[in-house]
């Protein structure tokens, strides 16, 4: 299937010795750049569920917001354009849909990107990560704090945090101070697409905020590299 040609096209992680010079870093282009990539993270119309544009005709979401074929049919998301435009898809289960519940993860194809304004997040190869995140890693998250509502003037807020935990499926993030919704992406300290945020305990009562921060509760979350999001989606 084409679809899965274009997720599984990502760059490998650098062999067993293979030496990789870091590239010197200017934090402050790092976020221009994350952010003028804010409209690769869309609302679902139907519920409080978020998610990405990975490639032009997938999202990647969570399994709670679709956990089956079924609840995505019908079902449309919005992504936010410049200057403060908004964008419709449908979603296509019929044409490509796997879940994972562990992981509370979604692909499911939607309408093609046909706009510039919208770049997948895994259309250059460039900017995905190659390295495994470890214990201590600065990361970003962009995408919306839980609880909040896309609203027609809002766009997608740009964070900081730490890796605190690799483990076997999951990175464990300490943020700084909000508490990002499912479905938000996660990028590595030169801006690298590298993870999505997930709650594989689907305990979204535990913490919520607003898109100012006003509330601030648990912020240590659950995060999947996009390595395992190919090998443990794509290769079910």
């Amino acid at each position: 299937m084409d679809t899965l040609n274009k997720l599984c096209c990502v760059v490998p992680p650098a062999s067993a010795g293979e030496i990789v010079a870091p590239s010197p870093i200017n934090e402050d282009e790092v976020k221009k750049s994350l952010i003028a990539r804010g409209s690769s993270v869309v609302s679902v119309d139907s519920s409080d569920g978020f998610g990405i544009i990975i490639s032009k005709d997938v999202i990647l979401t969570t399994s709670s917001t679709f956990p089956d074929p079924a609840a995505a049919e019908g079902a449309t998301v919005n992504v936010r354009t410049p200057p403060a435009a908004s964008l419709e898809l449908k979603l296509w289960p019929q044409r490509f849909f796997v879940t994972n519940r562990d992981l509370d993860l979604t692909l499911v194809a939607c309408d093609p990107i046909t706009t510039s304004d919208v770049s997948p997040l895994m259309s250059d190869a460039s900017k995905i990560s190659r390295q495994s995140l470890e214990a201590g890693s600065k990361v970003y998250i962009l995408g919306y704090p839980r609880g909040s509502k896309m609203g027609s003037k809002s766009s997608a807020a740009l964070g900081e945090g730490r890796v605190t935990v690799k483990e076997d499926k999951f990175l464990r993030i300490q943020t700084d101070g909000l508490v990002w919704a499912s479905g938000s992406a996660g990028f590595n300290e030169q801006g690298q697409l590298a993870f999505v945020i997930c709650n594989p305990h689907q305990s979204f009562a535990a913490g919520s905020s607003s898109i100012h921060g006003e509330e601030r509760r648990d912020d240590k979350q659950s995060g999947v590299s996009i390595g395992d999001v190919c090998s443990r989606l794509i290769q079910v």
